[in-house]
């Protein structure tokens, strides 16, 4: 019996000019560097469970003071706060983020990248069109050879 594919990823990609990007930028103006630590926890949640992560936001905030530490959040309000304002500046979207459901079309596209190969289902809040994914699986090597057989 085959094995069931993995939903999650074990690593995701960071491009090097990360802190280059106008909205990073914005986000750390707003709230420093922990709101910068905020938003890289989160984005570990959500590709821990996928490209989405679909969670009570009061219940997540709980869970980031607990990683971070109440040592440098006070109060989960400040997380809440982080949670919206990334929403505001895209980093999140909007609509999505309003049903407790955390993703954007970034997060899709690196999760895309990652997984071209995989036959993940991503149908639930899936926000790119289906020419990007062929995009990318046309981008990806493609022989006879298994990528698991070297």
């Amino acid at each position: 019996m085959p094995r069931q594919p993995k939903k999650g990823l074990a690593y995701f990609p960071k491009d090097v000019d990360y802190y280059d990007d106008d909205k990073i930028i914005d986000l750390l103006m707003e709230y420093g560097p922990l709101g910068q630590t905020i938003y890289d926890v989160i984005l570990c949640y959500v590709y821990k469970n996928g490209y989405y992560l679909e969670l009570p936001l009061d219940k997540l905030a709980t869970l980031i003071v607990r990683i971070v530490g109440n040592r440098w959040i006070k109060e989960k309000n400040l997380v809440l706060q982080v949670i919206h304002y990334c929403a505001e500046i895209g980093l999140f979207d909007k609509d999505l983020l309003s049903q407790n459901v955390i993703t954007s079309a970034g997060i899709q596209n690196r999760y895309s990248e990652v997984t071209v190969r995989n036959k993940v289902n991503k149908s639930k809040y899936w926000l790119l069109e289906k020419e990007n994914v062929h995009a990318a699986l046309e981008s990806a090597p493609f022989d006879d050879v298994s990528v698991t057989k070297t």
